[in-house]
């Protein structure tokens, strides 16, 4: 059963997933927008902003195929570019004044929401086998 329903999951999941993103997905395409453009206003340096604005553009190209490849690229694009965001702290403290990080804390409560409701139907799948197979 568990099996049959990851199976359907993967051949459907980007009807399924398209059905449960709404507002979700406008939130986070308009919050990563404003992530981009507190980085081009931004006295970070030269290559740490083309790196992390790379990451933003890659992200975005991730959301439009998004209903046809489901939530991975999305969450591929935000490890890399939180990563990017951790690996540079050190820069950020020195020449950001706030407005960057407190626009990628946005971006993450909004891909935190997004992603939860694109996987709301593959948990519900993975819960209803692990009931009732007896797995815990």
């Amino acid at each position: 059963l568990l099996g049959v329903g990851k199976n359907y999951y993967r051949d459907f999941n980007s009807r399924i997933e398209s059905k449960v993103d709404g507002d979700c997905f406008e939130e986070l395409r308009d919050s990563l927008e404003g992530f981009f453009n507190s980085l081009l206003s931004s006295s970070l340096p030269r290559p740490l902003r083309l790196r992390l604005m790379t990451d933003v553009i890659n992200m975005k190209k991730a959301m439009l195929f998004y209903l046809y490849r489901g939530a991975d690229g999305v969450e591929e694009t935000m490890s890399s570019l939180s990563g990017r965001m951790l690996l540079n702290k050190k820069d950020m403290a020195q020449h950001d004044d706030g407005s960057v990080r407190e626009s990628f804390k946005s971006v993450y409560d909004k891909y935190f929401s997004f992603v939860t409701k694109a996987n709301a139907s593959y948990q519900f799948i993975e819960n209803i086998g692990n009931y009732f197979l007896g797995d815990k």
